[in-house]
């Protein structure tokens, strides 16, 4: 698929499930200000001022649907990742960000952990993801890595990441199967797949480096 088609089809599926963009290395310093609001009218949670619900400011024990893919051209090669988190009052927040030397099955879990942590303590978080390797991570496997010390477990610092996280949170994965009838699942690959045609090739003899939107 082209840069261009996909780009239409990603402005498409965000505008049916109105969805905001927001950087996942915003400033946290701008918690209970506007920022990363849905654009709907109907849900609870409202500014009194502006009518619109605030997405850092969720009750605690909020329930979130959160829609990951991760993608890499190349295994390692760059890569790039999308959340999308849809929070039970309608507050609705995209998340996206690229890495230039990866792996697959690390941008599918930098997708998890990135919108697991924009999420308050005390969340209630269903992960769905077409990766067996997130769902079985989330739901069986970190238990016993935890118990083992992680030790041997490939990707251990973003596991270790996602362990902390789930501490103060309820968080259960979730399988579905990838390309087919889930319009977010769908959404999330366009987007993941379209950061990594944002990443340039390295000029010679120049180092790596991380980006983030």
């Amino acid at each position: 698929m082209g840069t261009k088609k996909r780009g239409e089809q990603m402005e498409k599926r965000s505008s049916l499930f109105n969805l905001e963009e927001v950087s996942p290395s915003s400033s946290e310093k701008g918690k209970g200000k506007e920022r990363g609001k849905s654009r709907s009218s109907r849900r609870s949670g409202k500014n009194k001022k502006t009518g619109r619900g605030d997405l850092f400011e969720q009750p605690k024990g909020v329930e979130v649907e959160l829609w990951t893919d991760g993608s890499s051209l190349g295994n390692p090669g760059p890569g790039g990742w999308c959340a999308i988190l849809i929070f039970k009052n309608g507050s609705r927040l995209r998340l996206q960000g690229r890495e230039e030397f990866t792996t697959n099955n690390r941008m599918e879990l930098r997708g998890v952990i990135e919108g697991v942590a924009k999420t308050p303590p005390g969340s209630k978080i269903t992960v769905y993801s077409d990766s067996t390797y997130v769902v079985n991570g989330i739901n069986d496997w970190l238990k016993k890595w935890v118990a083992k010390k992680f030790k041997g477990v490939k990707n251990r610092d973003l596991w270790e990441k996602l362990w902390s996280l789930m501490q103060e949170r309820e968080v259960k994965g979730k399988w579905v199967k990838g390309h087919s009838h889930y319009e977010l699942n769908k959404l999330c690959d366009l987007v993941a797949r379209d950061q990594v045609d944002k990443i340039p090739l390295p000029a010679e003899g120049k180092e790596r480096h991380y980006w983030e939107t």
